[in-house]
């Protein structure tokens, strides 16, 4: 569990909207007060209302008051993997080894980052300050590592359903070139084209099904290793599975086309007088 200690200004000033009970004021500060995010309230009290009741972490730690509650959020950026849960405290109730200040400006904040660092340093010149950057700056920073994986792993992925689509093209041109005779009698006997057609991509849209199927069940027993590089949608997500199902079908679709049109345009006349 993440546990921070804010100023009152906290809430309005980074725009943490509390969806019940209200939020800490200067009157909270040396109480037991604090907000919880709606994911710890949930797991404490389920559908309860939380205002009012009261917890501790540990045992070593002090009982607990919740006066508000806020919407699930990510102090330590939407990609952090710190904690589920998010604890809200008054400042000064716990020792800090650093802090976080947060300025809103009227216009582009870069301009205003000397005059910032000039303005800690004259209140304390050993004061050391480990970042100072806008705050889109540094919410990019905390994506650019999972961005990058994501990018590597998009490139494989496209990479594999390319070669996907090439081994089912290669399987359906060999079986066509290997039943030749077979599709022409059965040209010569009547047999429509787009049966014939339907008949080659109904192979090809088996084999990937096949494979589609297979895939999903591996994606649904190993996804504990990408849980950590997603953020909003777990990787058992059913929208996103049947997307990379239709994806595979599709591409297999399209890989099956040619070996249909290479079966609709043999010449039984070709094929029997070769034999």
């Amino acid at each position: 569990m993440l546990h921070t200690s804010v100023s009152p200004d906290f809430f309005d000033l980074l725009h943490v909207r509390v969806i019940a009970g209200r939020p800490l004021t200067e009157a909270d500060a040396g109480t037991d007060h604090v907000v919880v995010d709606a994911d710890l309230a949930r797991f404490l009290w389920g559908e309860a209302n939380p205002i009012g009741r009261s917890f501790r972490l540990t045992d070593g730690w002090d009982w607990m008051t919740v006066v508000g509650v806020v919407r699930d959020i990510k102090l330590e950026g939407p990609a952090s993997r710190l904690s589920d849960f998010e604890l809200i405290m008054p400042a000064g109730n716990t020792a800090a080894s650093y802090a976080s200040l947060a300025i809103r400006t009227a216009g582009d904040p870069r301009p205003l980052l000397p005059l910032i660092r000039a303005a800690v340093h004259e209140l304390d010149p050993r004061q050391p300050i480990g970042e100072l950057a806008p705050a889109h700056t540094l919410y990019a920073d905390t994506f650019a590592m999972p961005r990058f994986l994501l990018v590597v792993m998009s490139v494989l992925s496209g990479l594999a359903l390319a070669l996907a689509a090439v081994g089912v093209y290669g399987v359906l041109a060999y079986g066509i070139a290997q039943r030749r005779f077979d599709l022409a009698v059965r040209i010569a006997l009547g047999a429509r084209p787009a049966s014939l057609s339907r008949g080659v991509l109904g192979e090809g849209l088996l084999l990937a099904g096949v494979g589609a199927a297979l895939g999903a069940g591996a994606a649904l027993t190993l996804s504990g290793p990408v849980r950590g590089l997603l953020y909003g949608v777990e990787p058992s997500d059913p929208l996103t599975i049947g997307t990379v199902v239709l994806v595979s079908l599709g591409a297999a679709a399209i890989a099956s086309w040619w070996p249909a049109r290479r079966a609709t345009r043999i010449d039984p006349v070709e094929v029997l007088k070769a034999i």
